[in-house]
Formats: C-alpha cells, sequence, structure tokens
C-alpha cells in the first residue's frame, strides 16, 4: 500500500514533464488515479490469497512428515 502511494505521487509529479509524450493524456486523465487504486487493490488481494496457500501448503507438509 505504501508503495502505491509512493508510486501515485512520483508519476503525478512527473506527470508535468510529460506534457508532449505519447502517454501524457492517460497520466493527465481523471481516470488515471482510480485506474492505479485498482490494480493495487488488486495485487494487495493477490497477495494475501498466495500467502494464505503458502500458509495452508506448509502447515499440510509439515503435519504429514
Amino acid at each position: 500500500m505504501v508503495n502505491c502511494l509512493l508510486f501515485y505521487r512520483r508519476t503525478r509529479r512527473q506527470a508535468a514533464e510529460y506534457k508532449d509524450r505519447p502517454l501524457a493524456s492517460f497520466v493527465q486523465s481523471p481516470q488515471y488515479g482510480p485506474t492505479l487504486w485498482l490494480t493495487g487493490a488488486i495485487g494487495a488481494i493477490g497477495f494475501t490469497v498466495a500467502s494464505w496457500e503458502l500458509i495452508l501448503a506448509l502447515l499440510a507438509i509439515l503435519r504429514g512428515s
């Protein structure tokens, strides 16, 4: 979550430098912020699920020994 906030702030700061570049319209668009937050939330949920699956797999391995 902290990485998402840092990336968001840094990207907004750099957006001013991309006035005439191809991605300028996307970076300056009002949909960019929600897209970044949605991507970060999906990543956090995916990480949580993967971590939980790893814990369950390790417990199954340890109980099977």
